[in-house]
């Protein structure tokens, strides 16, 4: 009887849902991509897929949240971005 208080109360139930479906979805299943995708490319492209994560995640949080970016995002986002532009016009891709 004092769950169901618990779980209207903090909205825990639907807390767990949606930290099931985060380490579920985000974590195994996009580690177990870049895993796979070893056998399909090289090493230096996949790492390169990674550093190219927080870039993306950064333009998600300002184009949907409408978030501001702090100034050292910025700067990881110029750096980050120049990397990937190079690293990509050297091989050609």
């Amino acid at each position: 009887m004092w769950n169901h208080w618990i779980f209207e109360i903090s909205g825990y139930l639907r807390n767990l849902w949606i930290t099931i479906f985060l380490g579920f979805g985000c974590s195994f299943l996009g580690y177990s991509l870049i895993t796979n995708s070893l056998r399909f490319f090289k090493t230096g492209s996949v790492s390169m897929a990674l550093v190219g994560e927080p870039v993306l995640g950064v333009l998600w949080s300002v184009i949907l949240l409408k978030e501001t970016p702090t100034i050292y995002q910025v700067a990881g986002l110029v750096i980050s971005g120049i990397g990937l532009m190079i690293f990509y016009k050297v091989l050609k891709i």
